[in-house]
């Protein structure tokens, strides 16, 4: 069976639209990656230099973000952490029981 998916043109001025749009993401596996692999920081500190680049450049940069929005998104994203807590514990207890 052969699917239809919708394709489009590449061009060098939509390519160069990608770009300019993505262009603070970019950087970013290079500097965790580099970070780790040069020793400037552990694995476990690399989630904390994501997060802070991230909001460095929706907060400051790209301003997507307002600062007045950011306790509603924190207090969104503990809750989403906690219940992942929640069922990764379970997981864990149900395993060990078995």
């Amino acid at each position: 069976r052969q699917l239809r998916i919708p394709l489009s043109s590449v061009s060098c001025a939509n390519l160069r639209a990608v770009v300019r749009e993505s262009i603070w993401e970019l950087p970013l596996p290079f500097i965790v990656l580099g970070g780790i692999y040069s020793g400037f920081f552990a694995v476990s500190e690399a989630a904390v230099v994501t997060v802070v680049y991230v909001l460095l450049v929706e907060v400051l940069v790209l301003r997507e973000i307002s600062l007045k929005a950011l306790p509603g998104i924190v207090r969104k994203s503990m809750a989403l952490v906690g219940g992942i807590m929640i069922i990764l514990g379970l997981s864990l207890a149900s395993t060990t029981y078995m």
